[in-house]
């Protein structure tokens, strides 16, 4: 608890009345509550072989028999059955984080369109990447600081080791893992390109207006989602 102690004390500048502090503490309770989903080391955006899911699942609308299908047909060609089962699982973990209407809308639409809907997918399934996203990225581009650095991970996961502690027992080759796999994903969907440049991507109109809950997720994790 040192590292919550630290928090409330560098907020007490503001309000050092005991309903601030306990104020402090009940929003670090509820944060530290909230244990980040690190699985998203499997690699890769996935993009292609979400769509070859999803098709599947259209055809039964039954996520467990989706998944035993395309294990059955190795529909990912891993060569590896743990692989396959691994990457499978988080594939199927973030189509569910989709709506139905999103899910649909995938299938349809042009690759940008699809890109930024696995990405919304990815925040919202892994709140770690979900949390740079809105924090670091989105930051930075409304400040017009246009580029992500290796650093600004580092700064980032620090921040986090103060409301997550299942961070602290990383080892370090893992930390450096997650910052590796998460930049991957950044530029295989091309939220910022290999010189680690914020590269906006837009939206469709028709993505724009799926639901509420999208257009929030749309403001809240694409850099320049309405620009």
């Amino acid at each position: 608890m040192i590292a919550s102690t630290k928090l409330i004390n560098r907020h007490r500048h503001i309000n050092s009345s005991p309903s601030i502090t306990s104020f402090y503490s009940k929003i670090l309770k509820v944060k530290m509550e909230i244990k980040y989903r690190l699985s998203f080391v499997t690699g890769k955006a996935y993009i292609n072989e979400s769509s070859l899911i999803l098709q599947n699942f259209f055809q039964n609308y039954d996520w467990k028999k989706t998944e035993e299908s395309c294990l059955t047909s190795n529909i990912l060609q891993f060569s590896s059955l743990n692989s396959t089962k691994r990457v499978l699982r988080e594939i199927s973990l973030r189509l569910k984080s989709l709506s139905d209407h999103e899910q649909e809308f995938f299938l349809k639409s042009n690759y940008v369109d699809q890109s930024i809907l696995i990405w919304i997918a990815i925040c919202r399934t892994y709140q770690f990447i979900g949390d740079f996203a809105s924090m670091i990225i989105l930051e930075k581009f409304n400040k017009y600081e246009l580029k992500i650095m290796y650093s600004d991970f580092d700064f980032f996961y620090e921040e986090q080791l103060i409301f997550h502690e299942e961070l602290i027992a990383l080892k370090d080759s893992t930390r450096k893992k997650l910052k590796q796999i998460l930049f991957r994903i950044l530029k295989e969907l091309n939220i910022i390109s290999k010189n680690l440049e914020i590269t906006p991507l837009m939206p469709s109109k028709e993505l724009r207006e799926i639901s509420i809950k999208t257009k929030r997720d749309l403001e809240n994790y694409l850099p320049g989602a309405f620009i």
